[in-house]
């Protein structure tokens, strides 16, 4: 079973790394390649690895990357990033940075 986990992880990586280079020359392709992988898991049952996950917009299905189309800030204990092609706010906790930090 983690043979099978570890290559459909591959499997995402890969596609989200070609959507993430025809993004400038071809942002629709982008999009259709975001949509195959979100329709990819699904269909499979597979979830998607995090540091794709968070780089993919749910609402436009575009690829988000910094600087961009993405605007991200930390705000207490969160980082929220904004979609600037669809104003689409995502929060994700930075929780374990916080508990590291504690421990020292």
């Amino acid at each position: 079973m983690a043979k099978i986990r570890y290559d459909v992880d591959k499997i995402y990586r890969k596609w989200f790394q070609v959507a993430r280079k025809v993004f400038f020359s071809n942002p629709e392709l982008s999009r259709e390649i975001v949509k195959d992988i979100l329709f990819f898991s699904r269909k499979t049952k597979t979830k998607i690895p995090r540091d794709v996950k968070r780089f993919i917009c749910k609402k436009c299905f575009s690829v988000l990357i910094p600087g961009v189309n993405l605007r991200v800030r930390m705000h207490e204990g969160h980082a929220v990033y904004l979609c600037k092609e669809c104003k689409t706010l995502y929060r994700y906790p930075y929780i374990k940075e916080q508990k590291q930090k504690r421990k020292k």
